[in-house]
């Protein structure tokens, strides 16, 4: 850290926003955390790269080496996720994207909903049809009308989780990225949740760990993927996400897509982190 100080107050250093380009003033910062924030676009940033390119005594500072060191594990493809990659061309003369110059490449990446999870609510949706169609076959034999209205709502009900279940079997979830835009399509059967947003809006990707229902007192836990937007706020771009896996690999795909350093979000779900590990030169 004292090579760093030295190196930064004996010659000017200029830092710039990898996402828009624009200079970062002094105070927004740190060389403790080596993170830096940029008033133009509010986004934070690791600004150990361009200390080390800028400054020869940054490339020998403990702290700048154990952060080379300290990485995130790669997290594996999920059973039944895939993934397309295409490359894109460059952002524009005058209009970066996240460095100038960078080509980025176009993603997607799809799954199914089904999982063995989904046997519980299978097995409850098949004994609540059972049950109505006793209840209207008894109905109808009787020509009982007030037992046809009295199950109206059951009925309903029925239909709601056979509609649920169908879906959980058919439907597939595709998140991608292409130009300018992050786009959440859920589908064949319609389903809310459908996103498109401007990639400019997004600072920052995130999971969470939700109880989604009980099954014999017993919770059943489910993950979903959040995003901060850079005018304040968090919206949910996919939830009912079967393993920690799938929504840390969603995660880390889209920040690698979209360049963003991966910063710690309170109450978001643990990542696995590789550390200490030396890093390998070619040559």
């Amino acid at each position: 850290m004292g090579d760093l100080r030295k190196a930064l107050y004996t010659r000017a250093v200029r830092i710039q926003c990898p996402f828009c380009a624009r200079d970062v003033v002094g105070a927004s910062v740190s060389l403790r955390s080596r993170l830096a924030t940029c008033i133009a676009c509010n986004t934070v940033f690791d600004i150990s790269e361009q200390l080390i390119a800028k400054n020869g005594a940054a490339a020998d500072s403990p702290h700048s080496t154990r952060r080379r060191q300290e990485r995130r594990d790669p997290v594996r493809l999920p059973e039944g996720f895939r993934i397309e990659r295409e490359p894109e061309v460059a952002s524009r003369p005058g209009q970066p994207y996240r460095s100038p110059g960078r080509v980025r490449d176009a993603l997607t990446i799809e799954w199914r909903w089904f999982h063995k999870k989904h046997w519980f609510l299978f097995g409850i949706t098949g004994l609540w049809l059972v049950f109505l169609i006793v209840w209207y076959s008894v109905a109808v034999l009787k020509d009982d009308q007030f037992m046809m209205w009295f199950a109206v709502v059951h009925l309903i009900a029925g239909l709601g989780l056979l509609y649920l279940s169908i879906a959980m079997v058919k439907n597939r979830t595709a998140v991608s990225v292409r130009g300018e835009v992050l786009e959440v399509h859920h589908g064949p059967l319609p389903w809310s949740g459908n996103k498109r947003l401007s990639v400019r809006e997004l600072s920052q990707f995130y999971c969470k760990k939700e109880v989604a229902y009980r099954a014999t007192n017993r919770p059943i836990m489910m993950y979903s993927l959040h995003a901060r937007l850079r005018q304040g706020g968090a919206i949910k771009l996919s939830g009912h996400l079967n393993e920690p896996e799938q929504a840390l690999f969603l995660e880390q795909q889209l920040e690698d897509c979209l360049g963003i350093i991966d910063v710690a979000v309170p109450g978001e779900l643990a990542k696995p982190i590789q550390e200490d590990v030396p890093p390998t030169w070619n040559g």
